[in-house]
């Protein structure tokens, strides 16, 4: 069996592409029986994990990120964890969709939906 140097050599000269950039996407490993661990990476620059289908659970944790950390469009059919963050500068959760449709289709009087909804939009939400 490869080293992991020796596959992380191997990756870098047969999956890079002309942008010079790793291109990992689209393995398919629904047939695999075992879990699968992608830990301790190192990268210089920027790291796109998008367009996952987890059968079972997405942990991450302990992330180290220079830059920004940007999570959207989960879909989680059991529930959410997020605990011990320390942001720097902002921390963005952005749920407002779904407080507006609360709102909107509450039985408040029409002028305090407005006023509501209002707020809502004005609302700086950092």
């Amino acid at each position: 069996m490869k080293d992991i140097n020796e596959v992380r050599d191997y990756l870098v000269k047969h999956r890079t592409d002309k942008f010079g950039d790793l291109d990992l996407s689209n393995l398919d490993f629904s047939n695999f029986d075992g879990n699968i661990y992608i830990s301790g990476m190192k990268v210089k620059n920027d790291l796109f994990q998008m367009g996952q289908l987890v059968r079972g659970d997405l942990y991450q944790n302990s992330q180290i990120v220079k830059g920004y950390l940007y999570q959207g469009n989960q879909k989680v059919e059991g529930s959410l964890y997020q605990d011990n963050q320390v942001v720097e500068e902002y921390l963005v959760q952005d749920n407002i969709p779904s407080i507006k449709d609360e709102v909107n289709n509450s039985n408040l009087k029409e002028n305090t939906k407005k006023e509501m909804l209002d707020m809502i939009d004005n609302y700086w939400r950092y």
